[in-house]
């Protein structure tokens, strides 16, 4: 019989960040712990994906990583302590890691630097998440990048780059 585990929770597990770099999947992605106990699964959350779990009796998600990342998993190890994963950020491209899986944190040893020669040759525009309020005073998360070597209070161009939201009518 099918149960709801994360009903009282306002996340969404088809939620998928959209980058220059990576393939968006729209569909959740789950894998039982070695013990079967807990559920792991992709939680997106304000332009980040997260390695997160809940208990298979439901209870609190636990959100195992922090900071602006976007983490894709893989495979666990044969003992559940270890897992393979991708991570990338705003301003890196996707690299291959492992996360040591300990209580309620993945602490992540990246084991590859394929594209660390070139960007460390090019100038990334810094990537900053702010909130601003619409016209109607809903808060609205948003991405802003600036060229690298802009002058401070330089009136520079605009691109926006609008997704996600209610489905709009004309």
């Amino acid at each position: 019989k099918p149960r709801n585990l994360t009903a009282k929770f306002d996340r969404c597990l088809l939620a998928a960040s959209i980058a220059d770099t990576s393939e968006a999947a729209f569909a959740p992605k789950l894998l039982w712990s070695r013990d079967s106990r807990r559920i792991f699964f992709r939680l997106g959350w304000h332009g980040q994906q997260h390695l997160a779990s809940i208990a298979r009796s439901g209870g609190q998600i636990v959100q195992h990583t922090r900071g602006a990342i976007d983490c894709d998993f893989g495979a666990l190890s044969d003992d559940g302590k270890r897992m393979g994963l991708t991570v990338s950020m705003p301003t890196r491209l996707a690299e291959i890691g492992v996360a040591q899986l300990a209580g309620n944190r993945a602490r992540i040893t990246m084991l590859t630097d394929f594209n660390g020669p070139l960007l460390r040759q090019i100038d990334i525009a810094p990537v900053q998440s702010q909130w601003i309020e619409s016209g109607d005073g809903t808060r609205v998360q948003v991405w802003s990048m600036v060229p690298p070597r802009a002058k401070r209070g330089a009136k520079l161009p605009a691109i926006l780059q609008v997704h996600g939201g209610p489905p709009m009518t004309v």
